[in-house]
């Protein structure tokens, strides 16, 4: 009733106005009970040129809204992620609300459920000869779908991004998975990685295939990506990528005058001419090995515009990733490498440092999951040292210990737009933490802190207690299995309290005891966007779970509030689920 109640009084005021151009009302929580007033903002204000309401929970609410969007003006229209099952009723509007906008760039419906209709968002697209973006990620989708859909797409003519994710998955864990480091996600595909499904290569092809016809298209996102999840022989599949992208990349080279066009027939040009036009290559997860990095790499040598290089999950080991290392030495414009699970040893730490020192752009930098050890990370901070545009550091599970982190702290420094950084699974233990903390006192943008199963004590946790307090703009920490016990839980709870832009905190199995309940009651009460709380694993008992979940009760930002296995008995969690029954945030169960 109360979130009813605010959403009402912002869009009766928005009834008065007449001039919006834009409403974005994303991730507001909006539901079915306020859409006659937003319906009435919307036909109040004819003129709106783009309206953001993705990331709600609208519903089937969503056609008393589409009715009202039958304006000429609108441009960008966006309803991704509402919960929204395209019912006929629902789906007549939406298509109403399309074919009524005839200069509309962009349109976004992704994370709804789509089965069998999304080839008819397809044709009411055609003719729109200002559509650009189409949005159809995560819809539940089906594969004789996709063969239907890429008969039809070709009568988009104006479209340049085909967004397409998720092909194999029915829910929205694509959008939540990124909470969870894409595992959970990982794991919904690991049944598709050992059984190839031949309908979902065919029907992939066939889009593929027929995208080439249409010249504008210029970004194809994660078809690639689930096409190798099905382990497709790499060598072939390029084979397939250069046929299928040869004619639209004849007409970009064409447009930017590089080098010469070819033919109107779409002749097939070498894969190295392929690559050589592409900003960002995706092949993760796409069985990789040495002998395929070969041909990547002598690929990659003639590329001179590459930004983005997405490889983690492939077998490359050091012979590979040598391979792929020395071609990008060549270049000056890479700004994102992810080369995490790859198999790679401190052996390939001497290519990352040149890769380092040759890309001043550099902002992320993905080696999580190899094996790089201590002399590894040590020869990639040294590299680290000069560089001062780092935005992202992943290098958990990688083997580190205290050895190197004084050296890792170093290089950071300079860093000072670092703002994600992550070491979880190594053995720093509290001297190595201790000594990262030093860096932490110049990464005033730092957002995201993942310190998992560190063997992190309350010693190490007292000292980064007191660098947190100058990181102001946290919103990810991620403390859990350590042994912060409940002294240190407390030390950096205190200074937690006081970092409003906090989203994600977990402490689960730390040995955190009732003591630190009421700190962690102040972290919930004054952290006003805190989303997900992790306590799991602790040693919280009834009474401290019961201070916490009364604190929930006041919060209106929480949406997962995890406090099981905390040494609590059958009959005290009857108690607790009585005390719980309207929260659905909290999880009381594994």
């Amino acid at each position: 009733n109360n979130l009813k109640s605010s959403a009402s009084v912002v869009l009766q005021a928005l009834q008065s106005i007449s001039s919006l151009k834009l409403l974005s009302l994303y991730d507001d929580n909006l539901q079915g009970c306020v859409s006659e007033e937003l319906s009435l903002v919307i036909k109040c204000n004819s003129c709106l040129e783009m309206v953001n309401l993705s990331r709600n929970c609208l519903k089937i609410s969503v056609t008393q809204i589409l009715t009202q969007l039958c304006t000429s003006h609108l441009k960008i229209l966006n309803l991704s992620n509402n919960k929204i099952s395209f019912t006929d009723m629902i789906f007549n509007a939406t298509l109403n609300a399309i074919k009524a906008t005839p200069i509309i760039s962009e349109i976004w419906l992704g994370g709804n459920i789509l089965t069998g209709k999304s080839v008819y968002v397809i044709k009411a697209c055609h003719g729109k000869l200002k559509l650009t973006s189409l949005e159809l990620s995560c819809s539940a989708v089906s594969h004789a779908e996709v063969i239907d859909i890429a008969q039809n797409v070709t009568g988009i003519s104006s479209l340049e991004a085909l967004f397409f994710s998720g092909l194999v998955l029915t829910n929205n864990e694509y959008y939540c998975a990124s909470f969870f480091k894409l595992l959970k996600l990982n794991s919904t595909n690991v049944k598709y990685l050992s059984s190839p499904s031949a309908d979902r290569i065919e029907a992939i092809n066939m889009l593929m295939q027929r995208l080439q016809h249409i010249w504008h298209v210029k970004f194809l996102y994660d078809i690639t990506c689930y096409a190798f999840n099905t382990r497709v022989n790499i060598t072939q599949y390029l084979c397939v990528l250069k046929q299928s992208f040869s004619s639209m990349v004849s007409i970009a080279k064409q447009s930017e005058q590089k080098v010469s066009s070819v033919d109107a027939k779409g002749t097939v040009v070498s894969l190295s001419n392929v690559i050589k036009t592409l900003k960002v290559l995706d092949l993760e997860y796409s069985n990789i090995d040495e002998q395929a990095s070969a041909e990547l790499a002598a690929a990659l040598y003639c590329n001179d515009v590459l930004e983005q290089l997405w490889l983690r999950g492939n077998p490359l080991c050091v012979g590979g990733a040598t391979l792929i290392l020395n071609s990008l030495q060549c270049f000056s414009t890479l700004k994102i490498l992810d080369l995490s699970f790859n198999n790679i040893t401190s052996a390939s730490a001497n290519g990352v440092a040149a890769v380092i020192n040759c890309n001043h752009l550099l902002e992320q930098l993905w080696l999580d999951g190899n094996d790089l050890l201590n002399t590894g990370v040590v020869t990639i901070a040294g590299a680290l040292k000069k560089h001062s545009r780092l935005r992202l550091l992943g290098l958990s599970s990688n083997g580190i210990t205290d050895g190197a982190a004084e050296e890792l702290s170093a290089g950071l420094i300079n860093n000072t737009c670092l703002e994600c950084l992550f070491l979880s699974n190594n053995w720093l233990q509290s001297k190595g933490i201790c000594q990262l903390t030093e860096s932490l006192n110049s990464l005033m943008y730092i957002s995201s802190l993942d310190l998992m199963n560190c063997n992190m004590t309350a010693e190490a946790a007292d000292r980064m207690a007191h660098s947190l307090s100058g990181c102001t703009n946290l919103q990810e920490l991620y403390l859990g299995s350590n042994n912060l016990e409940t002294e240190g839980a407390m030390k950096v709870l205190k200074e937690l309290k006081n970092i409003s832009t906090l989203k994600v905190l977990t402490l689960s199995n730390n040995h955190i005891t009732a003591e630190a309940a009421s700190d962690v009651c102040d972290v919930i009460n004054q952290c006003d966007a805190l989303a997900i709380l992790l306590l799991n694993g602790n040693d919280l008992h009834a009474i401290g779970v019961v201070q916490v979940i009364e604190s929930v009760k006041k919060s209106t930002s929480l949406q997962l509030l995890a406090v099981c296995d905390n040494k609590i008995d059958e009959q005290e969690i009857e108690e607790l689920e009585f005390r719980c029954k309207n929260l659905t945030c909290v999880c009381l169960f594994d």
